[in-house]
């Protein structure tokens, strides 16, 4: 039985059994496509969102069917695929802090020679125990979905494909 599919202007075709095209006719109609009885063909006017249902029709119909990163915006997040984010380094950032700690901690951290003597000068001579803290803050975060949830104002720093965005 010949199974048609079209995508915009696009056809692909392809003889399949009638057990194969009743569990391609499922994928389909997850995919958005709708029956066309007149032509008998299944169509869809843009291509279908990336995935793993494209996925699976394409290895089953032995052809690269073209699609489309979904992302979503919702409220101030936008919510991106993580194949898309190829830069993890634009959506984070290094902030320094000074931070007052005991003359145990200050002494672990700059001692060379001998702890315990460090300590005993430390309490004797009221120190200015202050250590420098540098801090990675990500603006990023992963979605129960597996999608990567930004703040919607650094969309443009992750350079996406085009018609990407809705």
């Amino acid at each position: 039985m010949l199974l048609k599919i079209r995508v915009g202007d696009d056809v692909y075709q392809r003889d399949v059994s009638w057990d194969e095209l009743v569990e391609l006719k499922e994928i389909l109609k997850k995919l958005g496509f709708r029956w066309n009885p007149d032509a008998k063909e299944w169509v869809r006017e843009t291509p279908p969102p990336c995935g793993e249902a494209l996925g699976t029709l394409s290895t089953r119909l032995l052809v690269k069917l073209p699609c489309v990163h979904e992302v979503r915006i919702f409220r101030n997040y936008a919510y991106v695929p993580p194949e898309l984010v190829k830069d993890y380094s634009k959506l984070q950032y290094t902030v320094t802090r000074y931070r007052k700690v005991t003359c145990e901690e200050y002494c672990a951290e700059k001692a060379y020679g001998d702890v315990d003597l460090c300590i005993d000068r430390c309490e004797e001579g009221d120190w200015s125990t202050v250590l420098k803290v540098e801090e990675v803050v990500q603006l990023w975060r992963r979605a129960n979905d597996g999608k990567i949830m930004v703040p919607r104002g650094l969309v443009p720093k992750l350079n996406l494909p085009p018609n990407t965005l809705p």
